[in-house]
């Protein structure tokens, strides 16, 4: 008797400790979130969540997706908007997410088109910052999906629409979900026939639902979600060295930059350790001080104590002057931006900053071999978007630039 109850117990104490292990995902959205032109289980959170319930990794789905909805919608409830914008939902917003019991894990955003063909591109990656940030300040691990294509806007909003994929990809990197390539036919912009719901012009339908579940689960948002997110992750060819900068809202014991010259395999060359470790916004920068010749491979690697971790986007800088290159990053910004220009032999450069009319707001001239950068102050411009152009000689290249 007394070996049966102690196989109770283990039995027991086991099964208590997978229910414990178990996440919960909470999803904010608009009415392709919330299911709209699908019935209840093809929708692609509800195929989420059967998912990860077949394997035993999610206890709960909280779907607080709303239809017609916007990012401003979901921004916290002490926010006050702009005239003419969204008020804060109470029952379905970034304030209610982090504040559910029990408390979520990870947080999914699915805002992929309302209102985005006239709000603007700062104010639409500011308020997912916003929203992200939230969910982060409160340990949550937070992703984005990128917009959707619709059949419903003109052409130059459905181009609209496809920067904003392109921009969210950059200003989030992993923590962003590509709910666009898969269903945008090309170049029209428009949804694909097979993933087109009937009867309107926005929605996706099962086999489109699908395509978006199929987004989510390849990006193992339950793997070890490190709450943490990488923000103006950049390298720098300056004087010699290499130079890597970021901004960091995450709380981590350490972070490990690492350097590469094939972009797949790594090699750690310093660990930078924050002074206090919770969740801020945190910049740091190192310097690889022996860079190899030709591209250089840069990311970084945040460890919490527990031993997760949680990597930057790759990004890379050329220690070779064999060919014309110009580089702007970040390209959102609401301070400046650094312009660095590889030049492989003695030539007249150009830089120049335009507003969206055309309009010279900024002009530098020098002549320059090799690696040099430049930056660029925005301060005191409007929210907006503007344009670098570099011109080196006979070659030069334009740089779209948003101003938060």
């Amino acid at each position: 008797m007394k070996k049966y109850l102690i196989l109770a117990f283990l039995v027991s104490f086991c099964f208590q400790e997978t229910v414990f292990a178990q996440k919960r995902i909470c999803v904010l959205g608009s009415s392709t979130a919330a299911g709209t032109s699908v019935v209840a289980d093809s929708s692609w959170p509800n195929r989420v969540k059967k998912y990860y319930k077949d394997l035993g990794l999610i206890d709960t789905l909280f779907n607080l997706a709303v239809p017609g909805t916007d990012t401003y919608s979901a921004m916290p409830s002490s926010y006050t908007p702009p005239p003419g914008r969204n008020a804060p939902d109470p029952l379905h917003n970034i304030t209610r997410a982090v504040n559910l019991v029990p408390k979520p894990d990870v947080i999914i955003l699915n805002y992929p088109s309302n209102n985005f063909g006239w709000l603007s591109y700062p104010e639409i990656l500011a308020t997912f910052t916003t929203i992200r940030d939230s969910a982060l300040a409160n340990g949550i691990a937070c992703f984005i999906t990128t917009t959707q294509p619709r059949d419903d806007f003109n052409a130059t909003d459905r181009q609209k629409l496809k920067d904003l994929k392109i921009l969210i990809e950059s200003t989030f990197g992993s923590n962003a979900i590509d709910f666009w390539t898969d269903v945008t036919e090309e170049p029209s912009l428009l949804r694909k026939p097979e993933f087109a719901a009937n009867g309107d012009l926005i929605h996706l339908n099962e086999a489109g639902h699908l395509q978006l579940k199929n987004r989510v689960i390849q990006k193992s948002i339950l793997t070890g979600a490190l709450a943490c997110s990488f923000q103006d992750v950049s390298a720098i060819y300056k004087n010699d060295f290499i130079q890597v900068q970021w901004s960091v809202y995450c709380s981590s014991e350490s972070f490990v930059i690492q350097s590469g010259t094939d972009g797949i395999t790594f090699k750690t060359i310093a660990t930078e350790v924050p002074s206090q470790n919770y969740y801020r916004l945190k910049y740091a920068v190192t310097v690889d001080q022996h860079p190899s010749p030709g591209i250089n491979y840069y990311r970084i690697m945040a460890v919490d104590p527990s031993g997760s971790l949680k990597y930057s986007p790759v990004v890379k800088v050329s220690k070779s002057a064999g060919s014309f290159m110009a580089d702007v990053f970040p390209v959102s910004t609401n301070t400046g931006t650094t312009v660095t220009i590889h030049n492989p032999t003695e030539q007249n450069v150009d830089i120049r900053l335009y507003d969206a009319a055309g309009k010279i707001l900024q002009k530098m001239n020098f002549q320059h071999a090799g690696v040099i950068s430049r930056y660029i102050s925005l301060s005191g411009y409007a929210k907006n978007i503007y344009f670098i152009k570099v011109q080196s000689g006979n070659q030069s290249k334009t740089i779209r630039v948003i101003k938060l």
